[in-house]
């Protein structure tokens, strides 16, 4: 659907931003999290004729809520009846956003964070100043 990003669009968003800031978020230099990030507002057209797509999105959307990590925002449409539409999706740390990354990045970044925060832990134990 035009207006309104895909699954696979806030995945690969998320890979982006993670390889922007993993390092300095995790020792703690400034964090980048919680991050929004603004689904579209699709046309009335773009809803009833993309209705397919806009629905497994909002499974999607709702099976990452359901975790209770993710937080979705949602605004009433009217397109065909009421439709109650996702507005943006609020992802809140890089630990949330390596597991739902792009699938070729996700373990990667999951292993990655993991690794980084053990080395960040060490060092700072040997270097506390």
């Amino acid at each position: 659907m035009a207006g309104l990003k895909s699954e696979r669009q806030i995945r690969e968003a998320l890979s982006r931003r993670l390889s922007r800031s993993y390092a300095e978020d995790v020792a703690g230099d400034h964090t980048s999290w919680p991050y929004a990030i603004p689904l579209g507002r699709p046309s009335k057209q773009e809803i009833l004729k993309g209705f397919a797509d806009l629905d497994a999105l909002v499974r999607t959307l709702r099976a990452w809520e359901s975790t209770g990590d993710v937080e979705v925002i949602y605004e009433q449409r009217e397109a065909g009846g009421p439709k109650r539409l996702p507005l943006r999706v609020v992802i809140p740390s890089h630990a949330v956003a390596a597991e739902l990354a792009a699938p070729r990045d996700n373990e990667r970044w999951t292993t990655i964070i993991e690794r980084t925060q053990r080395r960040f832990e060490e060092l700072s134990a040997r270097f506390p100043h």
